[in-house]
């Protein structure tokens, strides 16, 4: 849980300015729009891109997060390291234990805890690929036994059916 409630971090992160956001929506459309500002100044303005963006900002993410909290539902706040993959993790040769590095830490809905390890399957992991689709980048290794035991500990938030749409839209 978030020491105060809120979506975000106290510091500044890459995707995010150092402040605090009351709603899930809110602090992610904060982070695309750090993206999208950070795209702007590398490659300047692009016609196609700020028609997406639009789209993106105004519908599809209202569409996705605002069912989250409808009916008094309330989004799980979670800890996430913010740029696992497996070039940041590796093995204490000392103690053999597991660590992770290079972190981005923030407050998040859970569901961006497997996000990072969506993204972070091979291609090879046919069982998962079938399941979540062939759009999830390649360089990582982690595979379905990380998504079985994450969801046994932790339910897809509701409404469950848009899970994989909500998952794939955290990747972005």
């Amino acid at each position: 849980m978030s020491p105060n409630g809120r979506f975000g971090f106290h510091v500044h992160i890459s995707i995010a300015e150092e402040e605090w956001s009351d709603s899930w929506e809110e602090s992610f459309v904060k982070m695309i729009l750090c993206l999208l500002d950070k795209e702007l100044k590398q490659w300047g303005p692009n016609e196609e891109l700020a028609v997406l963006s639009s789209l993106l900002l105004e519908v599809l993410i209202p569409r996705l997060l605002r069912p989250l909290t409808a009916n008094g539902r309330q989004i799980r706040l979670c800890l996430v390291h913010g740029d696992l993959w497996y070039g940041n993790t590796g093995i204490d040769q000392a103690n053999g234990q597991s660590i992770i590095f290079d972190g981005q830490a923030l407050y998040v809905h859970n569901e961006c805890t497997v996000t990072a390890h969506v993204l972070s399957m091979k291609r090879s992991d046919q069982d998962v690929l079938d399941e979540l689709g062939d759009w999830y980048q390649a360089r990582n290794r982690f595979g379905k036994a990380c998504f079985d035991a994450y969801h046994s500990k932790v339910d897809m938030a509701i409404p469950v059916e848009e899970y994989h749409d909500r998952t794939v839209l955290y990747s972005l």
